[in-house]
């Protein structure tokens, strides 16, 4: 049996090798902001970047009109994003102020807050959250902390049961919605959010205040250029090799021991051997091959586990203005209605809608953004510039995979085999903690 093998093995490496295969060192697959960041961290090893993508962006995608670019995926740059505006001043790229100054649904969230909650509760309560946000969200960038606490191992809807404050349900129920992670019981708020809608909550709450609603500024910025000219910027930036337009169907680590090399799989049947891999898209999205049967049986357990948030989002141009910069809509998120709207210069009336649900084509976003619209503002005359959807937005493991340990899980088989994994699936989507999630990666494992 064993001569078997061995033979087999040797007939299957020269096929490998008679097949004239690229052999690379080092090999990252994605090439969004964990990709890209990761490439320019690890520039000095020479890896070769991957991308489904023309360019690297990942979901990181900017369409350009009138030459300026609007942002279908990651748009914001809050105060706490400290890599992202380091690299921006790195490339040279512009930040610009957020003419949307605090997320609203009509006036139903101040009313809320005035009305159902009372300001002084709603401020005491608000600062607990604050507090708990930017402690518990800093695990972001260390998923395999979260087990040791349980605060972040719930639904938003049992914290704020389980600390007697569901009076604030309606005004996360907006924010949750507008920031895209769904409804509310499918996201452990701290872990997905940190201080972003704290800080956006906060400004609401200011903005109520007579006293100092004209007196505090907004902490969030946007990128003229565009998110994709930061991860695509990054990229080029580390001045690595990359392969664009290129689908990785499979990571089979099962010859390793015997030729040293991952093989790499593409979409067309293409392969490439690499030594060590990062694998930056979810695993969900990647066929990965153990030798072990028990290492296999784990690795489908956890891709399994992941599940997505359906997103999609829309850059229309109207004759007139919309009467605020940022609507923010509590229907719900099944419906594919738009859900937030908003707009990047002052000077232009385009705007970015945002959906999230079912429907995915862009025939049914377009006939929501118009029936919206003409029922809200009278307004038909639009002009549709770009439509975007995706089906495997905000990869995230579910309450039961993370109370059965997905993270510890995930850290178990971190470099087994030479297989590395990082991006958003461990951070939330969240930009900088995806960054934040590399950096500790490259520190631990190639430093």
């Amino acid at each position: 049996m064993r001569i078997f093998v061995f033979f087999t093995m040797i007939i299957f490496s020269t096929h490998l090798m008679a097949a004239n295969c690229l052999r690379e060192k080092l090999s990252i697959v994605g090439g969004g902001v964990a990709g890209s960041y990761a490439s320019h961290l690890l520039k000095h090893q020479r890896p070769l970047l991957i991308t489904k993508e023309k360019a690297p962006c990942g979901k990181c995608l900017s369409a350009v009109v009138d030459d300026r670019a609007f942002d279908h995926g990651a748009i914001q740059v809050p105060a706490y994003y400290h890599r992202v505006r380091s690299m921006v001043d790195k490339l040279g790229l512009t930040l610009i102020p957020n003419p949307n100054p605090y997320a609203r649904d009509g006036s139903t969230l101040i009313e809320t807050i005035n009305n159902t909650y009372g300001a002084p509760k709603f401020a005491k309560d608000y600062a607990k959250y604050a507090y708990h946000a930017w402690y518990y969200g800093n695990l972001t960038a260390k998923p395999w902390e979260v087990e040791k606490y349980p605060e972040v191992q719930v639904s938003v809807e049992d914290y704020l049961h389980q600390h007697a404050m569901e009076a604030m349900t309606p005004v996360f129920d907006v924010v949750l919605k507008a920031y895209g992670y769904g409804e509310l019981n499918t996201i452990p708020m701290f872990h997905a959010f940190s201080i972003v809608p704290g800080s956006q909550i906060g400004y609401s709450i200011f903005h109520a205040l007579p006293l100092i609603s004209t007196t505090v500024p907004t902490s969030i910025n946007l990128i003229k250029e565009g998110y994709q000219g930061l991860v695509q910027g990054m990229a080029e930036n580390a001045n690595v090799k990359t392969l664009t337009n290129k689908r990785v169907q499979q990571i089979d680590l099962r010859a390793r021991d015997t030729i040293g090399h991952a093989i790499i799989t593409f979409e067309g049947g293409d392969i490439l051997l690499s030594e060590k891999v990062i694998l930056c898209a979810p695993p969900s999205n990647v066929e990965i091959l153990y030798n072990s049967p028990k290492k296999q049986k784990l690795m489908d357990e956890l891709r399994q586990s992941l599940v997505t948030s359906p997103y999609g989002t829309i850059i229309f141009e109207t004759q007139l203005p919309l009467p605020n910069d940022l609507i923010v809509e509590k229907t719900s998120t099944k419906s594919f209605d738009p859900i937030m709207i908003g707009r990047k210069f002052p000077d232009k009336n385009i705007y970015i809608g945002y959906a999230y649900g079912q429907k995915k084509d862009e025939m049914a976003m377009r006939t929501a953004l118009k029936d919206y619209t003409h029922k809200h503002f009278n307004d038909n005359n639009i002009t549709i510039h770009s439509f975007k959807a995706f089906d495997d937005y905000y990869p995230h493991p579910t309450f039961k995979a993370i109370a059965d340990g997905y993270y510890s899980k995930m850290e178990s088989l971190q470099g087994d085999s030479g297989l590395y994994f990082a991006g958003s699936h461990l951070s939330f989507e969240i930009v900088e903690r995806t960054m934040e999630n590399v950096e500790e990666l490259v520190k631990r494992h190639f430093q």
